[in-house]
């Protein structure tokens, strides 16, 4: 399949369960005025006819587009502003939501690649703006564009940012867009994955994302994996999108969203990092989150009951060495626990007691895949899961 020599980009967008928003994002995409573009539209399993009001939508307002089931393809060739409405059966979570999508768009030979949060809306120029730069900068081959608040377009939610030992700083965070050194763009090595602009040749034959992530860190550890390879990113300053920052993981609660982020840090690192520099950055972590700060806790005090009731029960009923972790916020009670067996190397139970509010399905989804993870490295460790436990012990 094959296109004019005009440039082209393959937009792709995310939806699980948000079409306002989803909406929202493609008003403002079809108001874009140079740059030619065709858009990737994937809806990852959502559970309240986000798909039933997208196509009434695109038909509503004559966009030409195409409904695709998962698996199928279009032999067409895809013009300036078409759009691909890629129903997925279920949800695969950010990584592998995008990945289809990007397998997809592929197959219609886009010069260029963007990924971009349905709870975005962008300035009619800023594709043009990623384009120019890119061209004019060919060693840069990940881009983002400024990225501000939806609901305050005078303050900067981030222009990317740098890695600095497994640890993030992002640049002009919460600062006024007025506050800007730079004049046109900031040399980075962290991209967030709210919109990040790439070369069609950057990935090849390799996945854009890991999968072993459901929700969170993918684009912490695509940063991670453009810094070893050597790959300059930056941010253009004069390409502008608008973030209404939570609202497309709006379905999760915040205690989750925490523990999610902790968990697969942990993972993260541990993959990218030596096991000394790995051992440093565990010590960092337990001076960020408090532990060795000697800060209070911020579980609230009917949660921190609940789980000492738990714990007296299964102290009563165990009878090999024990070690209890409280701490079900932080990935902190997983470092102790790993350590607590691997120091001894002896037979040993470790219990980390999560309160049920956390229980969410992208916390049992991300909690599985770090129990894989440490089985591939500990074949004769043996785990379980027990369920069932009332929030009334």
């Amino acid at each position: 399949m094959f296109f004019n020599r005009r440039k082209m980009t393959g937009i792709i967008i995310l939806n699980w369960n948000g079409w306002e928003d989803t909406i929202a994002c493609l008003k403002s995409l079809y108001q874009i005025e140079k740059g030619d573009f065709f858009i990737v539209l994937v809806d990852n399993g959502s559970i309240n006819d986000s798909v039933d009001h997208l196509s009434a939508w695109l038909k509503d307002e004559d966009k030409k587009h195409y409904i695709l089931g998962q698996g199928e393809t279009l032999d067409v060739n895809l013009q300036n502003k078409d759009c691909i409405l890629y129903c997925l059966k279920e949800n695969y979570g950010f990584a592998k939501g995008n990945n289809y999508a990007i397998d997809l768009a592929r197959k219609y030979s886009p010069d260029y690649l963007l990924l971009l949060n349905n709870d975005t809306e962008v300035e009619a120029d800023f594709l043009w703006q990623l384009e120019t730069f890119i061209q004019a900068n060919e060693e840069y081959k990940v881009l983002t564009p400024m990225i501000r608040y939806f609901y305050d377009k005078n303050k900067i939610w981030n222009c990317g940012g740098k890695l600095i030992f497994g640890l993030r700083k992002y640049y002009y965070g919460d600062d006024l867009a007025s506050s800007i050194k730079e004049e046109n763009f900031i040399p980075i090595s962290l991209i967030t994955g709210c919109a990040f602009f790439f070369p069609i040749d950057l990935i090849e034959n390799e996945k854009l994302f890991t999968e072993k992530y459901f929700f969170g860190e993918e684009d912490f550890d695509f940063s991670l994996r453009m810094q070893e390879r050597g790959v300059k990113m930056a941010c253009v300053l004069s390409s502008q999108i608008y973030h209404k920052v939570g609202a497309s993981t709006a379905k999760v609660n915040n205690l989750s969203k925490i523990y999610i982020h902790y968990l697969d840090r942990y993972m993260d690192v541990k993959a990218h990092f030596s096991p000394l520099k790995f051992y440093i950055w565990k010590i960092m972590e337990r001076f960020n989150t408090g532990e060795l700060k000697g800060k209070p806790s911020d579980t609230k005090k009917n949660e921190t009951q609940w789980l000492l009731k738990v714990r007296d029960r299964i102290k009563a009923a165990w009878n090999e060495p024990l070690l209890l972790c409280l701490d079900q916020i932080h990935y902190l009670a997983m470092i102790k626990a790993l350590s607590f067996i691997e120091k001894k190397n002896k037979k040993a139970s470790v219990v980390i007691l999560m309160h049920p509010k956390f229980l969410t399905d992208p916390v049992l989804e991300n909690f599985k895949k770090f129990i894989d993870e440490v089985k591939t490295n500990h074949s004769t460790w043996c785990f379980k899961t027990i369920r069932g436990v009332e929030n009334d012990v």
